[in-house]
């Protein structure tokens, strides 16, 4: 089965980044590590995740501002896991979420280097709205990407190691997978 790491960037959000982290701590033995990338907030960001004292959390602390590709990029470099999933610091994983991505990539026909699940939001509300029945290669994502209620929208991602370590991740931009998997 594969593991998971999950990376968590902030920006002067203490107390979210602190929900964030927690809420992926319980996901079980499926989790490998949490990255908590501090994208130098000059807050006490650092304070509020060394309080969780869990051996399972990784912290870096940016000295500046670099934004979220830069602070992203800090923290695939960080991950060994087989996939990992990307996570905003004022989200949080469902129990269980690792292993119905788990049980969704068992499934998925190979390769997949890219995973996409919905989010449910607080409101209720579930991005994206509509996604693909299958497996949808890079160009049909970024047409896809550009209709309303699509893949566009917020989404969970997880990201294989193997795109990890051969994209060139540039600082203002995600790189070039070659395919997605989109899940509901």
């Amino acid at each position: 089965s594969s593991v998971f790491d999950v990376a968590i960037t902030s920006y002067k959000r203490p107390d979210m980044v602190k929900a964030a982290v927690a809420s992926c701590l319980s996901q079980g033995p499926l989790l490998d590590k949490v990255i908590a990338v501090d994208d130098g907030s000059g807050d006490d960001t650092a304070d509020v995740i060394r309080s969780l004292k869990d051996p399972r959390i990784v912290f870096f602390q940016r000295a500046a501002n670099g934004g979220i590709a830069t602070a992203r990029r800090d923290a695939f470099a960080l991950s060994e896991a087989d996939w990992t999933v990307i996570l905003d610091s004022d989200h949080e994983l469902l129990p269980g979420a690792l292993v119905g991505l788990a049980k969704l990539l068992a499934s998925a026909p190979q390769p997949v280097d890219i995973l996409g699940a919905r989010h449910k939001w607080d409101t209720g509300g579930v991005t994206p709205v509509k996604v693909p029945e299958g497996i949808v290669g890079y160009r049909e994502r970024i047409i896809l990407s550009g209709q309303k209620d699509s893949i566009g929208a917020d989404y969970l991602g997880a990201i294989s190691r193997r795109i990890r370590q051969t994209v060139k991740w540039e600082p203002l931009r995600a790189g070039l997978p070659d395919t997605l998997f989109q899940l509901d």
